[in-house]
């Protein structure tokens, strides 16, 4: 199969099980604006931008109620809590060439769920907005204030400089004003969530007082393997002459493949993005017979032997689809192999011995697809390399299918 219908394949049972695959129920609960705890299950998203309706469900039998802002007062899930208000959102632009040059606060009303960093005697809430944008709140008095911070233009020596308005820094200092250790720290406050979630770490940190939640930091998670499987591998040259072997049919090799993992699992999305590298262990022996009129009306015949083991560095983007009971990965990547014993030869009435020096570096594209069940997964595997041949008047490549086995340590 050629590696880019592989890959067209992989890519349509990507996008069939996504179809049906959107949807993340997690046990969790709501309190509605009335008072009453609604326990059941939330379709949890990871938000990146925060979300304005959220849906419950009891069972998986019920149909699933819609939850708002103006008919939830707190959604917990996934040890995550938030919150439905209609707050303040601050709407100017961030991006410096779009900068305008008014210092004045364009703000309009937004009706969306907050989402909780800490809470306690002093708490600090969370608003995502498209682009990567977030804005911070504080809640005084059962009233959620937004930390206002802006930055604009101003006109300088003929041309133009960004100025920032950092009003929160002054709020900030009023709000944890019983901590006056941590006022020392706030000139090293940036408007962003590690720097802001720092300085109520250390406000409690002064203290007697505790928080009662705070969210846990986004890390990310590493998973350790060891896998076995098999490759097939096989060979394809292009070349003018040279004993006719291009026409060479060298057949399939099978061989053992085994090695170690390391999947870093991005902390965003529910953890359905990684990192996936490893080190694999693969190796090939193929021969083949040309022949060929090269000097007179006799047919000549020419051996070839190829026989060559790797040491591989794969890295990979994974993408998981997770189910009830299993999950469906999908993934493509690059290899970087060298040759750690091997070689090549070629027999025929005008020579015997070594074909060519061979390259040492292989290089490959890599796409694949597998299920997981708890700590095995099993994934087949497509990929195509450069091959051995440093000639420039013959060019190999090497494609090779692997089923695989990996156990999660």
């Amino acid at each position: 199969m050629k590696f880019s219908k592989f890959g067209f394949i992989l890519l349509t049972i990507l996008f069939s099980f996504t179809s049906y695959s959107q949807e993340n129920y997690l046990p969790g609960y709501a309190i509605s604006v009335e008072g009453d705890t609604l326990r059941g299950q939330i379709d949890f998203r990871d938000w990146e931008k925060s979300p304005n309706k959220i849906f419950f469900r009891e069972n998986l039998e019920e149909e699933p109620v819609l939850l708002t802002p103006l008919n939830t007062v707190e959604v917990r899930v996934n040890n995550q809590i938030y919150i439905g208000q209609i707050v303040d959102t601050e709407i100017s632009p961030i991006k410096t060439n779009a900068l305008g040059f008014s210092s004045a606060l364009r703000l309009e009303k937004d009706t969306t769920f907050l989402q909780t960093l800490i809470d306690g005697p002093k708490s600090l809430f969370e608003v995502k907005k498209r682009g990567g944008r977030s804005l911070f709140y504080i809640r005084n008095n059962g009233e959620y204030q937004l930390l206002i911070f802006k930055k604009f233009k101003k006109e300088q020596n003929g041309g133009s400089v960004v100025v920032k308005n950092q009003k929160y820094l002054g709020q900030l200092s009023l709000y944890l004003e019983d901590c006056p250790s941590v006022l020392s720290n706030l000139d090293r406050t940036s408007y962003d969530t590690k720097s802001i979630s720092k300085l109520f770490d250390e406000y409690y940190a002064c203290g007697n007082q505790e928080a009662s939640f705070e969210r846990k930091q986004d890390k990310v998670e590493t998973r350790a393997g060891v896998f076995v499987g098999v490759s097939m591998s096989d060979l394809n040259i292009s070349a003018i002459g040279m004993y006719n072997i291009a026409q060479v049919d060298f057949g399939v090799s099978v061989a053992p493949s085994f090695g170690l993992s390391l999947d870093l699992v991005l902390p965003r999305n529910n953890g359905k993005w990684s990192i996936y590298n490893e080190i694999l262990y693969t190796e090939y022996s193929l021969s083949g017979e040309s022949e060929g009129f090269y000097t007179t009306n006799v047919l000549e015949t020419s051996k070839f032997e190829f026989s060559y083991s790797y040491l591989k560095l794969n890295t990979i983007i994974r993408y998981r689809v997770p189910f009830e009971k299993t999950v469906l990965f999908i993934n493509g990547g690059f290899s970087n192999g060298l040759i750690i014993k091997g070689g090549n030869h070629v027999q025929n009435r005008f020579e015997t011995g070594v074909f060519f020096e061979p390259r040492k570096h292989e290089q490959g594209l890599i796409l694949g697809a597998g299920l997981q069940f708890g700590k095995l997964s099993f994934e087949v595997r497509r990929e195509s390399t450069n091959g051995m041949s440093p000639l420039t008047n013959l060019s190999t490549k090497v494609t090779r299918s692997f089923f695989l086995v990996n156990y999660k340590i």
